[in-house]
């Protein structure tokens, strides 16, 4: 079957802890023997009553698609012809994981107390050896237990082990013995470990569907065996029906073990009172978090004692997690956060995760909130010579502006110049290459200007605000705390030290930093060019080499509804190695009405310089493509790149889960080619959004839309759903925007010749597909006004 652990009569694995016995039974002198298992199945959704058929007895029904049950070796042999069976696995055991108080302080518990968190209203479920009931540092705490071994209480703890954990969780501030991580959360003991030390996977499986049952938060597991499906069944349900899981990595082994190693479980490593790995922790690429773990000071029946362990580091992290969740973190943001928020030692992933727990660093969300702001700008670019200055709402010290990429709606290449970051305002500009004109027709791009730092959003995510220098030249920086993983970098010049225009290009974006370079076009002959500063037209010699430059960088994790910016939704993610010269559709899950976008690529294939350019950005998606300058040749072919993008939602117009899709080449209908989906207006923004209504549109002007003001005809309306929330005769769809497809002032009538006019001025694309049909360069004018109405 493919599976670990398969049992069948040919070869039947037993735990060398001895988790099953043989059992026997008989008539008389001659009676037969019949060997029994005690094994768990698991089964193919829907297809239980033909595995419960085969069966004289069963045991256990769990709640996802698994049962327990005791078999002989021929109900195995049909078990395993069963096509219904999606494995059979004797039903191992585990074992506890442990071989002061300084954990309070190196994990900053103390920091969380100070600020009145202490873990009220959370509810930890620790999946043990049972817990003294009577304990004084525990009795206030302890909820409603439940024992799955056999004639053993959950109120009596012959091994001590469970007593030591629940203490670190949660021991009351009472002035004598310990303290817990949460002091004040609710702790429900769920006895798995017999008094011989060994944990059925049946009975942890039955621990967590008592926890999903009950809705407690957390699952503390300082236990820990081999690798098992039936486990992992268990492990997934829990985690889907919103527990967070906590396992102990292991102790004195090359491998984590399970269900630690499992992806659904935060595996834990321990450390010892100088902040130090400690050499018996379990390494490898399952690791997450690292917890105090050597002679740490606790409870255990009728006293307290020193344990050590990754046992002891496990209930560290799922206190942890249980304050998060009882401040309105769901399971999966809370382990992100702590992920984020965690202290680096210094080692490799593999031998920390993403470091040591940190609570108050994770329970105090307003601690490192970055100051910053969105906007959006729509202009045209008269001359060279030409620079637009945005005021910023907010102050900085040290700020980075990023504004890329830009809007498509002029047909010669071009991108966004940043220059005079300040602390109030920056000016910016559309900039072609040298061998074209400089004059540019209106595109709009967003911007996003954020105080340079090192931030852990209110979510978790980790986000770096920095700056570096670089010319032509490949320069590398490194971040000043790893990633978990490789971030999303948006980087651009903030400066114009050299005369000749640039894109900022980055690649090798690895957890640990990245590498960036200007680079100019390619053409390398004596030609007649505006200096970007003065804008006078001089002939000049280009090598390809730069001054140096100071580019601004924004580092973020990919995730959703970031905390970035006070009330925006944020969304950071990448598509695969795809985005080339023609467009490439990225879907968004959500459905924002008109979000500011940014976007760069995060590679660089091949040597021709190129940038980053959209079109139809609004709801569901944008398109983008890899624009290259064309001052060698005519060729613009490019090869795949990787394309990072950052979307911004006011939080009053966001939808269900603000979340953005993987990646997509779907796309939506754009009747006019303008750029945009949620319009057939060209409109006077230039990013295909809606005209004004007001008459006061943004074309030419250089001051930020904030989407908020009103001025661009898509406030937010009363339900917050950003437009009109009932149908008029202007408004066919309710979304309370006029439908004026060619821009001519004309709503619901469709001048083709001008469609097709406007389409082929703003796109040298090819054909087009304006119904999304199949056909091109045809209106089917019926089918279009029903996708509007």
């Amino acid at each position: 079957m493919g599976l670990n652990a398969v049992v069948s009569r040919r070869k039947f694995i037993v735990s060398s802890a001895g988790a099953t016995a043989l059992g026997a039974s008989g008539v008389g002198a001659a009676s037969t023997v019949v060997r029994t298992r005690r094994v768990n199945v698991g089964y193919v959704a829907g297809k239980r009553e033909a595995v419960v058929d085969l069966l004289d007895t069963v045991e256990t029904e769990h709640a996802f698609d698994a049962l327990t049950a005791t078999v002989s070796d021929a109900d195995i042999d049909r078990l395993e012809g069963l096509s219904a069976v999606r494995y059979v696995e004797s039903d191992h055991t585990a074992r506890s994981q442990a071989n002061g108080s300084y954990g309070i302080d190196q994990v900053r518990a103390d920091v969380a107390h100070a600020n009145g968190l202490e873990g009220a209203d959370a509810h930890v479920a620790v999946l043990d050896s049972g817990v003294d009931h009577d304990h004084p540092d525990l009795q206030a705490n302890l909820g409603r237990g439940a024992s799955f071994v056999d004639g053993e209480s959950w109120k009596r703890d012959p091994l001590g082990h469970g007593t030591h954990c629940t203490g670190i969780a949660a021991a009351r501030a009472n002035d004598q013995g310990s303290l817990g991580v949460a002091p004040a959360v609710t702790l429900h003991a769920l006895k798995v470990l017999d008094k011989n030390d060994y944990a059925r996977y049946s009975d942890i499986a039955d621990a967590l569907e008592h926890t999903v049952n009950r809705n407690w938060d957390v699952a503390s597991m300082s236990i820990g065996g081999s690798h098992s499906e039936f486990l992992r069944d268990a492990c997934q349900y829990a985690l889907g029906h919103g527990v967070l899981l906590v396992g102990a990595a292991g102790n004195n082994t090359d491998s984590v073990i399970y269900p630690a190693a499992f992806p659904e479980v935060i595996a834990v490593g321990a450390t010892d009172e100088n902040d130090r790995r400690t050499d018996f922790s379990a390494t490898g690429p399952e690791l997450e978090l690292l917890a105090p773990g050597s002679q740490v000071y606790s409870t255990v029946p009728d006293g307290y004692s020193y344990r050590s362990g990754t046992s002891m580091a496990t209930p560290h992290v799922a206190a942890a997690g249980g304050m998060l969740m009882a401040n309105g973190y769901g399971n999966g943001r809370a382990r992100k956060r702590l992920r984020a928020t965690a202290a680096d030692l210094g080692y490799t992933q593999d031998k920390q995760g993403s470091g040591r727990l940190d609570v108050g660093r994770a329970l105090l969300p307003a601690f490192n909130l970055p100051t910053g702001e969105f906007g959006r700008v729509s202009t045209a670019q008269g001359s060279v010579g030409e620079w637009h200055t945005v005021s910023l709402d907010k102050r900085y010290d040290d700020p980075v502006v990023v504004m890329n990429p830009l809007s498509a709606n002029d047909g010669e290449a071009c991108h966004v110049r940043v220059r005079n970051v300040t602390g109030g305002s920056f000016e910016y500009r559309l900039e072609e290459w040298p061998y074209q004109d400089g004059s540019h027709a209106a595109e709009t791009a967003s911007f996003l200007a954020l105080e340079a730092g090192t931030y852990v959003t209110s979510d978790g995510t980790h986000v770096e605000v920095g700056s570096m220098n670089a010319d032509h030249t490949a320069s590398t920086t490194s971040f000043t705390r790893r990633f978990g993983n490789a971030p999303i970098v948006l980087a651009q010049s903030q400066t114009v030290n050299g005369s000749d225009p640039i894109v900022t290009r980055a690649e090798e974006v690895l957890p640990d930093g990245f590498t960036a370079r200007c680079k100019e076009q390619r053409h390398r002959e004596e030609v007649l060019v505006d200096d970007v500063n003065t804008g006078v037209r001089e002939r000049k010699k280009l090598d390809g080499e730069h001054a140096t430059e100071r580019i601004g960088y924004v580092a973020c994790e990919p995730g959703t509804d970031i905390g970035l910016v006070d009330g925006v939704s944020v969304a950071a993610g990448r598509t695969r190695q795809a985005v080339t010269d023609a467009w490439h559709r990225i879907d968004f899950a959500r459905q924002p009405e008109r979000p500011w976008l940014l976007g760069a690529m995060q590679t660089i294939t091949g040597e021709d310089t190129a940038g980053l350019r959209y079109r139809r950005l609004g709801r569901g998606g944008v398109d983008v493509r890899v624009e290259e300058e064309q001052s060698l040749d005519d060729e613009t072919d490019h090869d795949r790149e990787v394309v990072g993008y950052m979307i911004g939602v006011p939080v009053s117009t966001t939808s269900s889960d603000g979340s953005p899709d993987s990646d997509s080449d779907g796309s939506t209908p754009n009747q006019n080619g303008d750029g945009d989906t949620d319009t057939s207006s060209p409109g006077s923004d230039s990013d295909g959004s809606e005209p004004t209504q007001d008459g006061d549109g943004d074309t030419g002007a250089s001051s930020p839309d904030s989407g908020s003001d009103g001025n661009d005809g898509d406030a937010p309306s009363s339900d917050g759903s950003g437009g009109s929330s009932t149908p008029s005769s202007s408004d066919p769809d309710g979304d309370g925007r006029y439908e004026d497809v060619n821009g001519d002032g004309r709503e619901n009538v469709v001048d083709v010749q001008r469609l097709f006019t406007t389409r082929d001025e703003a796109s040298d694309d090819g054909p087009f597909d304006f119904n999304g049909d199949g056909r091109v360069n045809v209106v089917d004018v019926q089918r279009l006004f029903s996708q509007m109405g």
